[in-house]
């Protein structure tokens, strides 16, 4: 169990709020990616729904949610990583150590950013969770928490070299050598779950775009019926 004390970094927005480094270069990341991006179509008028968004590091995770929120004239963008690594001050674990420790704080770090998404739903927003969620039953947590509405869920899969590749190019942080052993436990917990996209050759947008053109194959219900895979 880690208690080290981790350097601090100031928020890019320049709201005066400090972060621990890992988080401040992911949002850092994200900012520049979202500034770089054309501007795209607003979609208003509909009802408020919950997106989750998975993916390996480096998929494009941040960035398409981001754009995604984006696209809705009310929605929130909910960063699972954020929530993990943020809000515990104290008692937190790697999250790269595999005990049940890290398994709790995980779900917990799921639960309560589908409750955040659940209470701004019921305000009149769409949300976006996004994280590397790799495991079936914290799917099934956030689908319930956000019941009765439906979750759309989606996962990144460009294959694992171009993941790598882009870690390694994007500005901020770069952590897929470390979170490698995720990919074979996504395939084997997700592969019949939500909607599924090889976005290798595709650019954010046009991974936003797929995730709308399909929402019907992205949406779960809290009971947990199985969608096709793409």
């Amino acid at each position: 169990m880690s208690f080290v004390t981790e350097s601090m970094r100031p928020c890019p927005c320049g709201c005066g709020a400090e972060f621990i480094q890992i988080v401040a270069e992911r949002e850092e990341g994200v900012r520049a990616d979202a500034a770089a991006a054309s501007a795209m179509p607003v979609r208003d008028g509909n009802a408020p729904r919950v997106f989750l968004i998975t993916g390996m590091p480096g998929a494009g995770k941040s960035t398409v949610a981001r754009q995604l929120a984006l696209r809705f004239e009310r929605a929130a963008h909910i960063d699972i990583d954020m929530v993990f690594h943020h809000f515990t001050v104290s008692g937190r674990v790697d999250a790269v150590v595999n005990d049940d420790e890290r398994d709790r704080q995980s779900n917990l770090a799921v639960s309560n950013a589908a409750a955040m998404a659940r209470n701004y739903m019921g305000a009149g927003f769409t949300c976006v969770l996004e994280g590397a969620v790799a495991l079936r039953q914290q799917v099934q947590l956030c689908a319930e928490i956000v019941a009765p509405a439906s979750l759309h869920f989606v996962v990144l899969a460009p294959p694992d070299p171009v993941s790598e590749r882009r870690d390694q190019d994007r500005s901020g942080k770069h952590v897929a050598e470390a979170f490698r052993f995720l990919s074979p436990l996504m395939h084997e917990e997700l592969h019949d779950l939500g909607l599924w996209i090889d976005s290798s050759d595709l650019s954010a947008r046009d991974t936003t775009s797929a995730v709308l053109n399909h929402l019907h194959r992205s949406e779960m219900r809290p009971s947990n019926d199985s969608k096709e895979r793409t």
